[in-house]
């Protein structure tokens, strides 16, 4: 391979750099959504590895490092962000929305200790890419979106012939690396980055000096990647522990705890094991479930760590603090534990999508039943397409739920594919986080669903239905409400489908 410089890219860079801003005035966001979606997409990744029964290793280091030197940059210029690093298999992007809401009231209150511009980098996203990447607590615009990257599509064309690897990254390679393009350009000085998948081996974990890393609560997930147990889990997490930052959990099962530890003990660090303090009840904060509690206990001590580890002393006790309380509070992550009344109709939006998780939402629903146990008509709207058991997934539900001695409250299921539109194609916007992998035949995930749903919760099949595409799943929940006047709908099993049904709910408001 031939060796690949920093200033080899920065040469190209001073060419073309012009060049690229120039053109980037006729290239749209549109062009850049197409481009984006030209790149494999981490389904067919993931696939690949599945079939090959590859796991991640160096090797996937080695030439992320190289794609961050031909955009222009070392490693050592991700440490001038100050990162905060989140991983874990579960409340991984909540503790990074609560981290965010509380570093932004503090820059309201304590402007000389807190960060002048807060980057947050999560995935996937609900309606558009451009949530992934957020400056100050909101979505990057389309506009600088598609300035840098072109910039950084141009550096990494005009500095492909002096690389072995394929002159683009896959889909989210490539927006990590488009995050911290965008977060050094914009002189962004604390960036919340949560980990894709694992953690030793992820993409963001080019990062060599956080400021603070967390692993949320750990469960079985990516298995064919990330290994069997909860211990080889742990492993892969807590990869992104280094020597920077003191070692920050939250209680885990007791298979995991020794790992994590020795993994800290290995980057010269110290594990420390936040728990939820006492006085932090459910109602103090914003995202609704009392798994969120711990999410918050670990966003307020990351915070703490941001604060000591930049210089400041801070407020002596952050939990009290009222610009704390207020982040706590105003925090908005959409798409999780999420009630909303929509024309009409009450709808309960959650993209749980592991057994845990599904286990915790139905526990959570089953707490606010007084929400919806008027409602004549109650509808499941569900669908997970990239798990190997979808059945035992919403069986997890139906456990969390049923765990409180109530009867199931659903008189309608709908089994949705991730597609947006009737005509057969996605939103833009998510095609390539939903693109689906899967040689059997079409809708075999939802009808095996359907089969069990009639066989094991329902006596009449005409309440249970099959859509091909999210747009029909939801005239089928417009039909119902026609019928039965009061409807409640909820919706869970996937992001990618929580994002689609926003997705057409928008359309259908400007109609």
């Amino acid at each position: 391979m031939a060796k690949l410089t920093t200033r080899t890219a920065r040469k190209y860079l001073n060419f073309r750099l012009g060049q690229s801003n120039m053109s980037t005035n006729q290239r749209t966001f549109d062009d850049a959504i197409e481009r984006l979606n030209s790149l494999q997409s981490n389904a067919k990744v993931l696939e690949m590895l599945r079939n090959r029964g590859k796991v991640p290793n160096d090797q996937s280091m080695i030439e992320m490092k190289e794609y961050l030197n031909r955009i222009g940059y070392q490693t050592s210029d991700l440490n001038r962000l100050n990162v905060i690093h989140v991983a874990g298999t579960k409340g991984k992007g909540s503790t990074c929305a609560f981290t965010s809401s509380i570093l932004l009231e503090i820059q309201k209150k304590y402007p000389d200790i807190a960060p002048k511009c807060i980057g947050m980098y999560t995935s996937p996203h609900l309606r558009s890419v451009c949530e992934r990447i957020q400056l100050n607590g909101k979505p990057v615009s389309k506009e600088l979106f598609t300035k840098y990257f072109f910039q950084m599509w141009d550096r990494l064309e005009a500095t492909a012939s002096e690389s072995s690897n394929p002159e683009k990254p896959m889909y989210f390679r490539f927006l990590t690396l488009l995050a911290w393009h965008i977060f050094l350009s914009e002189g962004v000085d604390a960036a919340i980055i949560e980990v894709g998948i694992g953690g030793e081996y992820d993409s963001t974990n080019l990062i060599e000096q956080p400021i603070a890393t967390a692993v949320t609560s750990l469960g079985l997930d990516h298995t064919a990647l990330l290994g069997s147990s909860i211990a080889e889990i742990a492993w892969q997490k807590a990869g992104i522990y280094k020597s920077s930052a003191t070692a920050l959990t939250c209680n885990q099962v007791p298979e995991a705890l020794p790992v994590l530890e020795q993994r800290a003990n290995e980057r010269h660090t110290s594990l420390r094991v936040i728990k939820a303090p006492l006085e932090l009840k459910e109602e103090m904060i914003g995202l609704s479930g009392a798994h969120q509690l711990s999410n918050a206990a670990l966003a307020i001590a990351m915070v703490g760590e941001y604060i000591h580890k930049t210089g400041h002393s801070g407020p002596a006790n952050l939990l009290k603090d009222p610009c704390v309380l207020n982040g706590l509070r105003d925090v908005k992550w959409p798409g999780r534990c999420q009630l909303e009344t929509i024309h009409g109709i009450q709808w309960c939006f959650d993209g749980a999508h592991t057994q845990e998780s599904l286990e915790a939402t139905g526990a959570w629903l089953a707490s606010r039943r007084q929400h919806f146990q008027d409602a004549k008509a109650r509808v499941l709207v569900f669908n997970q397409q990239s798990r190997d058991d979808p059945i035992a997934l919403i069986q997890a539900f139906l456990k969390g739920y049923e765990s409180s001695g109530k009867d199931i409250p659903f008189t309608h299921a709908i089994f949705s594919t991730n597609i947006t539109w009737k005509n057969a194609t996605y939103n833009p916007e998510l095609l390539s986080v939903n693109t689906v992998t899967d040689n059997r035949p079409a809708l075999h995930v939802q009808e095996a669903l359907a089969t069990w749903w009639n066989k094991n919760r329902s006596s009449l099949n005409d309440t249970t239905k099959v859509a091909p595409t999210v747009e029909e799943a939801i005239e089928m929940v417009h039909n119902i409400k026609e019928e039965s006047q009061s409807t409640f709908v909820c919706v869970t099993g996937s992001l990618h489908l929580t994002g689609g049904v926003f997705v057409v709910l928008d359309k259908a408001a400007f109609e």
